[in-house]
């Protein structure tokens, strides 16, 4: 991009510099968009993760409680797993845009 750069300030045409700036601006627009793309994905990628994860220690509780053969243990597996639902389930409402 430099090159380009040092290019278009050599241009003495008005011409070719303002099509080389409106190239350059378009450019720019397009790495913003990148950038906000990449922030995006990671984000989900996060989330993800934690939902993975989440339910991963969903099923070693449960595995657990069972092997304990204690009633109580499997009802607090339950009561975890019903909360965990409901922040799940808030957290796809506060983060799903409304639609227009």
């Amino acid at each position: 991009m430099c090159g380009l750069l040092a290019f278009f300030r050599r241009q003495h045409d008005p011409e070719t510099r303002d099509q080389f700036a409106q190239i350059l601006t378009r450019l720019e627009n397009i790495m913003a968009t990148i950038a906000q793309l990449q922030a995006s994905v990671a984000k989900e990628t996060d989330a993800e993760t934690a939902v993975i994860t989440l339910l991963q220690g969903i099923s070693q509780q449960l595995k657990d409680a069972k092997a304990s053969g204690d009633p109580a243990a499997l009802d607090a597996v339950i009561a975890n797993l019903d909360a965990n639902t409901a922040k799940l389930g808030q957290a796809v409402v506060d983060n799903t845009p409304a639609a227009n």
